[in-house]
């Protein structure tokens, strides 16, 4: 333990005259504050997104219901030809109880067909509870389609394209755009969805 000490207090000594100028020098401290500034501006302090893009599958599902304007149910062979609940990401749409629900409901029934494709994140699609996706058919983007229809308002972080289709079916008065402006929840604007998938196309 002795050795040690002593081979330390050798090191100290050998430094600390060196430090001592260094310190007692301007530019040392010119030279340490930019590269402290340039960490900060560069790391995760500036408010910079790092985050990873989002790793996205498709697959093909059979839809065996529709349970409202933005809610589905569907089969597929990712899924293990268990029904799961697939949700249309990034919109709300009213409940079947609501004005325009069932209209809602319908549009979204004609548009699905019996077959859609899923663009979900990866690893989604094990295990069991809901999925949240973008779906499409015959090139059209579902969740896109009822928002343009005006059954359907945007989650805060939809894209802006969906944004501007929302923007367009309140001024033509579509669908529950039509309605009393004051008496529903969608004249209100909705909070962010947090479903990752969404990053996908922004």
């Amino acid at each position: 333990m002795a050795a040690l000490l002593a081979i330390l207090a050798e090191v100290w000594g050998f430094f600390k005259p060196l430090l001592s100028a260094l310190v007692g020098n301007q530019y040392f401290w010119i030279i340490a504050g930019t590269v402290i500034i340039t960490l900060m501006i560069t790391s995760k302090g500036c408010g910079c997104r790092r985050d990873k893009p989002v790793r996205t599958q498709t697959i093909s599902c059979e839809i065996t219901d529709v349970l409202d304007g933005a809610t589905l149910t569907a089969r597929a062979g990712l899924l293990g030809r268990k029904e799961r609940t697939l949700r249309l990401a990034g919109i709300e749409a009213p409940g079947l109880s609501e004005p325009f629900g069932a209209d809602s409901q319908a549009s979204l029934k004609a548009l699905a067909g019996d077959k859609v494709s899923v663009l979900i994140e990866e690893g989604r699609a094990i295990g069991s509870g809901d999925i949240s996706g973008l779906v499409s058919r015959g090139g059209k983007l579902l969740n896109l389609e009822q928002v343009k229809a005006g059954l359907a308002a945007c989650n805060s972080d939809a894209p802006k394209e969906w944004m501007a289709a929302q923007t367009a079916a309140k001024k033509q008065n579509l669908g529950m755009w039509a309605g009393d402006k004051k008496e529903h929840w969608w004249n209100v604007p909705l909070g962010r969805s947090n479903e990752k998938i969404l990053e996908a196309i922004q």
